[in-house]
């Protein structure tokens, strides 16, 4: 039996040496448009094509780029808790591994077995228990962000 069920894929994250260099190589191979993305405290690029998104993030080939992919789900509290209790949230690739976006949504970082980082995200309309709700940092308490920034939309 499944903690969750995963009912998309939200995005992928790739690191890019050159962040602009990459942005234009995927906005003008695969159509892809700059949408706005929120401040993480580093320099990062979404783009966006037909409701998928793929996030760059600037970084060299030895460092330790926060390659991910982001799966949305219908509920973010089982997958938080089950991830919390095998020991698996990841706090070193974005600092706190659940937060709730300017714009609404949560996310939930954490490293499967392979230690691979997977993000969860959530649409905001749902209720959290006390302990779960506890936990979560918005990302404006982490990073300023600008009102452009606070716009920033992951999920449809």
């Amino acid at each position: 039996m499944s903690v969750t069920v995963a009912i998309g894929v939200s995005h992928f994250s790739l690191r890019a040496a050159d962040i602009k260099v990459s942005a234009a190589f995927y906005t003008n191979f695969f159509g892809f448009k700059r949408i706005q993305a929120p401040n993480f405290g580093t320099e990062v690029v979404w783009l966006a094509r037909k409701g998928f998104q793929l996030h760059l993030y600037r970084g060299d080939q030895a460092c330790n780029a926060p390659n991910h992919v982001g799966l949305i789900v219908e509920e973010i509290e089982p997958i938080y808790l089950a991830a919390k209790h095998k020991g698996y949230l990841d706090k070193s690739s974005f600092g706190h591994p659940f937060r709730r976006l300017s714009s609404g949504g949560y996310q939930v970082y954490f490293r499967d077995p392979g230690g691979n980082l997977v993000e969860v995200n959530a649409h905001p309309d749902q209720s959290l228990s006390a302990e779960a709700a506890a936990e979560v940092v918005s990302i404006e308490d982490e990073f300023a962000q600008t009102e452009a920034q606070k716009s920033a939309r992951l999920l449809p």
